[in-house]
């Protein structure tokens, strides 16, 4: 690779970091190109010419963290049988997105236009836990639809927590998430 494609690289590599950090501490409402300039050692406006829009700097950073979700997931996943490392997966998400909902609010919000993924790449976003999940239900007739069913679970009562502070604590919400989880696997496991 020459220095020019290095160097871009590793100035977009910035820029992608100092977004996921700035969301992260600060949440996205806080997000700024100044507060990223700033973070990432550049100008503001430098930005473009690395990024066509805001938009899609978020969305790379977004995609980043998810990256990072899986990789906690996929690394502390644990249980001896399919359904423990399913329950397990589900304390591992919520462990990772609600203790820090500056990473989980911008899934919610409406300041991302995550069809940012459906122009790019034909696809819309993809979380990569999912497949995750896929590969602990595959004991099930049905482990995508069940996937998709514990995914909108998991996505609906965490925005319950974040939004309407309802269950009270982290220690509810996943007792909540596995009751519904458990309900759905003993439908479609009879």
């Amino acid at each position: 690779m020459d220095n020019k494609k290095i160097q871009k690289e590793r100035i977009t590599n910035y820029f992608i970091d100092a977004t996921v950090n700035i969301i992260k501490e600060d949440g996205l409402e806080n997000l700024t190109t100044k507060k990223i300039g700033d973070r990432a050692g550049y100008s503001y406006a430098t930005i473009y010419n690395y990024f066509r829009n805001f938009n899609e700097l978020i969305c790379i950073s977004m995609s980043k963290i998810a990256i990072e979700c899986f990789n906690f997931v996929n690394d502390n996943i644990y249980g001896d049988s399919p359904l423990s490392r399913t329950l397990s997966f589900i304390d591992l998400m919520v462990d990772f997105n609600a203790k820090n909902i500056n990473i989980y609010y911008p899934f919610l919000s409406s300041k991302v236009d995550f069809s940012y993924f459906q122009l790019t790449t034909g696809k819309h976003f993809y979380h990569p836990a999912y497949d995750l999940l896929i590969k602990e239900l595959k004991f099930t007739d049905s482990p995508e639809l069940i996937a998709d069913i514990i995914t909108s679970i998991f996505n609906s009562c965490l925005h319950f927590y974040i939004i309407m502070k309802t269950p009270e604590n982290l220690f509810n919400l996943k007792e909540n998430i596995k009751k519904q989880v458990l309900f759905v696997l003993e439908k479609y496991l009879k």
